[in-house]
């Protein structure tokens, strides 16, 4: 088999899209990451939200002050926490 050489790699052609063509990619690309750092943000305060009311939930239950609302109320917020509010989309 025989090596690759600078010669050789400089032979190849490397095709490249038109600027008008790389600038719409980088313009997509841009808002792709923006909607994924929103996303992540998203994510990040509802996962914070979820350990609050796991630390809630156990300090009620360690403490005897659950009652039926309490568990109904902590269903609800998780719930809602599950499908968002819609505010997010």
């Amino acid at each position: 088999m025989s090596s690759l050489n600078h010669s050789i790699l400089n032979d190849l052609p490397l095709p490249v899209p038109p600027v008008a063509v790389q600038k719409r990619i980088m313009a997509k690309a841009d808002e792709l990451l923006s909607e994924t750092q929103r996303l992540e943000s998203i994510y990040r305060q509802k996962l914070a939200a979820l350990e609050e009311l796991k630390k809630s939930l156990l300090h009620q239950a360690f403490s005897g002050q659950l009652s039926d609302r309490a568990v109904n109320d902590i269903e609800a917020t998780t719930l809602e926490l599950q499908l968002g509010s819609g505010a997010e989309a």
